[in-house]
């Protein structure tokens, strides 16, 4: 496959066809901030999930990915980005992260901040 570019890419629509089939549909993708992105921002009737998607080709062990400067960073760019929306639409807003190795789906840890 080509660069980690295209690879992450394509693994994005990976994840996002994933939750499509379970009845979510697309807010936004690649939302960024100076500081941080949101890979995947998606809905499922009044619940907003953001979506983190990682290789496994690039980390181990989750502990690797989800620090707490990481968490940080990706609570602040869902605020900027809830700033942008009008919050009352959602009941809730939670973040996933999905581990993607060689094409397949290996991992999803579901509301990793325990939601807003």
């Amino acid at each position: 496959m080509g660069n980690p570019k295209e690879k992450g890419k394509q693994w994005e629509e990976l994840v996002k066809q994933y939750y499509l089939a379970r009845g979510y549909t697309l807010v936004a993708q690649n939302y960024t901030i100076r500081g941080g992105e949101l890979d995947l921002i998606m809905k499922r009737k009044k619940n907003l999930t953001i979506i983190e998607v990682k290789t496994l080709d690039t980390i181990k062990e989750f502990d690797e990915y989800i620090t707490p400067n990481k968490l940080h960073a990706l609570e602040r760019t869902v605020q900027s980005f809830l700033q942008q929306v009008d919050e009352s639409e959602f009941d809730e807003v939670s973040i996933d992260v999905v581990l993607v190795s060689h094409g397949e789906i290996t991992e999803i840890y579901e509301n990793v901040t325990g939601g807003w």
